[in-house]
């Protein structure tokens, strides 16, 4: 018989990605029968999820920059190397000023979390996050790109990019941690 040889997918307490804390208005530490719990508020997700999506849409991090500046000094870059380069550097000064995003496809909104035992939340976890996507794309100029059918052979575009897939997990301790995809790729639309 073989081994199972168990590994978590996407280990997000493991990133080396500097963080800012963005929500702590929204969380509380109490005790609950000797534990420590962390209690989080509604408008923290829906506020965490619209930041995460927005950013995403507009801005790259430093070290993705910082990777693009070194192609343009590189000895052994190529000339279409710089120019690449310099042409995703110049997309990423005129998405940040937030009039047009990173590229036209905004994508489909995926949130993947982990919930530990002992964070609390009083409503619909989904709900909440949803209505942070649908905020980040009503407020913004981003596309939709989410169709939902009407029937067998009819659709239409919801206008708000929703549904967003959510897959909340269930995990140990006080940590609920959050993987945000804003996932590319064209949608169902039609040419005809």
């Amino acid at each position: 018989m073989e081994r199972l040889l168990y590994s978590e997918p996407f280990k997000i307490e493991d990133s080396d990605v500097p963080y800012r804390c963005i929500a702590e208005d929204y969380v509380e530490v109490g005790d609950f029968e000797g534990h420590r719990i962390l209690k989080i508020h509604y408008e923290g997700l829906v506020f965490l999820s619209e930041t995460a999506f927005t950013d995403m849409a507009y801005l790259l991090r430093s070290s993705h920059l910082k990777r693009l500046q070194e192609i343009l000094s590189a000895s052994d870059s190529s000339k279409n190397d710089r120019y690449v380069a310099l042409e995703l550097i110049k997309n990423a000064v005129i998405a940040s000023s937030r009039l047009f995003p990173l590229c036209q496809d905004t994508g489909t909104a995926i949130v993947f979390g982990k919930k530990g035992q002992t964070v609390w939340t009083r409503f619909n976890d989904r709900e909440a996050l949803s209505r942070g996507i649908f905020n980040a794309y009503t407020k913004n100029p981003l596309r939709y790109s989410q169709l939902i059918p009407l029937s067998m052979f009819d659709e239409k575009n919801s206008g708000n990019n929703l549904p967003a897939q959510i897959e909340i997990e269930a995990s140990g301790g006080n940590r609920y941690s959050f993987l945000f995809i804003a996932k590319g790729g064209g949608s169902s639309n039609k040419t005809y």
